[in-house]
């Protein structure tokens, strides 16, 4: 343990730094229509504050003058609206996992037909012409499950969050990683020592002005010699480590 590098990270496993960040609340509102081709459930989902926040955006575009050096993009944010179709062994799957996150949701689940259930003897599409299909449960009582799973999908998304109601109902591959690589991880951190030190480089500078007497100016100029040496340091370190790779592979291929 003595012989470890202060900075060094064996044994750790860098986590993401907003991993636990409080999550903003979206004002959904779900549409949920039975597609009897298919024999699913149509959902659709519109993000009321998304759809808000880019009506905004889009106007600020349009009423402000063209700047010489456009701003980059900021990370592209979950779409306003979004559709699937979910059998129903699919919602009840989706609501297992929403109810193991938020348990009073559990009861919240209205009881679908056996006729709906897969593996139920119903069939639709290109297996009705195989075997028959069962009686369908009406079309009102379809619509008054629609509403109720409207209902349902409403208040899953006010004790669990969008994004888990979004998840669980139409998962996604390449969703971001609870920890990130523990290159990534440096990289980060040398990046803002780095950036630290320039903002206080940059401080001090500022304190010549406010400088009244020889003695506080001598203090100054003797933080300013301080704070750049830390700051060529920095500078030095992350650019070594970014070179560190590339020196690695000239390395291998040398050998």
């Amino acid at each position: 343990m003595e012989d470890e590098q202060p900075d060094s990270l064996e044994g750790w496993v860098p986590v993401r730094e907003d991993l636990f960040a409080e999550p903003e609340r979206h004002q959904l509102r779900f549409l949920v229509a039975w597609n009897d081709k298919e024999g699913k459930f149509a959902v659709t989902c519109h993000d009321r504050t998304a759809q808000r926040r880019r009506r905004r955006r889009e106007g600020s575009r349009q009423g402000s003058p063209p700047e010489p050096e456009p701003e980059p993009e900021p990370e592209p944010a979950p779409p306003p609206s979004w559709a699937g179709l979910l059998s129903a062994a699919g919602l009840q799957g989706a609501h297992r996992q929403l109810a193991a996150l938020w348990p009073p949701l559990e009861r919240c689940f209205p009881p679908l037909p056996p006729e709906l259930e897969a593996g139920g003897g119903g069939a639709w599409g290109l297996w009705a012409l195989v075997w028959p299909a069962r009686a369908s449960p009406g079309e009102a009582a379809l619509q008054e499950l629609c509403v109720r799973l409207e209902r349902y999908l409403g208040q899953a998304a006010d004790g669990c969050g969008a994004a888990a109601v979004r998840d669980a109902l139409l998962p996604a591959d390449g969703g971001a990683p609870d920890c990130e690589s523990p290159r990534a991880f440096r990289e980060r951190a040398l990046r803002a020592r780095w950036a630290e030190a320039g903002a206080r480089l940059q401080q001090i500078l500022q304190g010549h002005e406010k400088a009244s007497t020889m003695v506080a100016l001598m203090e100054v100029y003797r933080e300013e010699d301080e704070v750049y040496q830390e700051l060529v340091t920095m500078a030095t370190m992350f650019f070594q480590y970014l070179l560190q790779p590339f020196r690695d592979m000239r390395e291998v291929a040398t050998s």
